[in-house]
């Protein structure tokens, strides 16, 4: 396993393909990270999938609500929202920073085709995130 600061550094403005993924998409990315930082397994489905299918024993959802915002290192998934350019499979990234109005994201596929790089958002479309239990 590696640290969060050196997947970070070792993995932005490059392309990732995790493990049995299909490459170059934010999913790929989130797997890649699951698997290197915490030494999780994969997490089964597309990024909308990825909070219904995570392990109870292994991560904390947590929904989005207005007063609450994720940690550093938590997954956040977003849900279809076509406004936003988001189609049926969703969206996820890896959280940097947040706060209540803004999420600071390491991110791949954003927009689609994009390699990994950090990117700002809203909170719009927000599903939730998971948090890696200690």
């Amino acid at each position: 396993m590696i640290s969060f600061a050196e997947f970070v550094s070792t993995r932005i403005y490059d392309y990732v393909t995790a493990d049995a993924g299909v490459g170059r998409q934010c999913v790929d990315l989130v797997e890649d990270y699951i698997a290197a930082v915490h030494g999780l397994a994969h997490i089964p489905g597309n990024a909308i999938d990825l909070y219904a299918n995570a392990d109870h024993g292994h991560w904390i959802k947590v929904g989005n609500l207005p007063a609450n915002f994720p940690a550093p290192g938590d997954v956040v998934t977003w849900r279809q929202t076509p406004a936003l350019g988001i189609g049926p499979d969703g969206h996820c990234a890896v959280v940097l920073l947040a706060d209540v109005n803004y999420l600071v994201t390491l991110d791949q596929d954003w927009p689609p085709g994009s390699r990994v790089e950090v990117v700002v958002h809203s909170y719009v479309g927000v599903f939730g995130w998971l948090r890696a239990r200690p």
